[in-house]
């Protein structure tokens, strides 16, 4: 089992689902503007690497937020697989993406459920300016090769009688992102 590396990390995933939107959960620095285009794949595949899974446990109060049967705890559950598919890409690469404005992770819940994604890409302002381009040596097929297929999370607490668990799978999502 995959447990996370602080209990920073941990709690920036257990924030996701309190906020409705947010579309990261990484410390991102201020944006820089580049006068260059970014040269990257545009698209959105499923991961192809080894799956893993992750254990967290949660305290009572955090436990407490969450009906077992409900969208928040599979949306807290996508989340949770997003980061540990997160941390294990940065492990699998050869360059580092952790902490890098143009690198990280979320969930979202729609019509067909939850889902758990990794997001590279640059961002266009309304002006045409691109910002925070990707590292050159970002290669979109090495990043699809190494991203876990799949995310097994299992959510514990001494709140609960069994843990909850669940599993998704991780898609890769490259390009440009509009700021509004």
């Amino acid at each position: 089992m995959r447990r996370f590396r602080s209990r920073r990390a941990l709690l920036a995933t257990l924030s996701l689902s309190a906020v409705a939107g947010c579309l990261s959960e990484q410390d991102e620095t201020d944006e820089e503007e580049t006068n260059e285009e970014c040269d990257i794949e545009s698209g959105r595949w499923q991961g192809e690497g080894e799956a893993i899974s992750t254990k967290v446990e949660l305290d009572k109060d955090d436990a407490a937020q969450f009906d077992r049967e409900g969208w928040r705890i599979e949306r807290e559950c996508a989340s949770v697989a997003a980061g540990a598919a997160f941390d294990e890409l940065n492990d699998r690469l050869e360059i580092d993406i952790d902490g890098k404005n143009w690198a990280r992770y979320g969930s979202s819940y729609g019509e067909e459920g939850a889902g758990a994604w990794i997001f590279i890409g640059y961002t266009l302002d309304r002006d045409g300016s691109v910002y925070n381009c990707p590292d050159p040596d970002f290669s979109v097929p090495t990043a699809r090769a190494a991203l876990p297929a799949e995310v097994t999370v299992i959510l514990q607490s001494e709140a609960w009688d069994e843990p909850y668990e669940c599993t998704h799978e991780i898609q890769l999502r490259t390009g440009a992102e509009e700021l509004d």
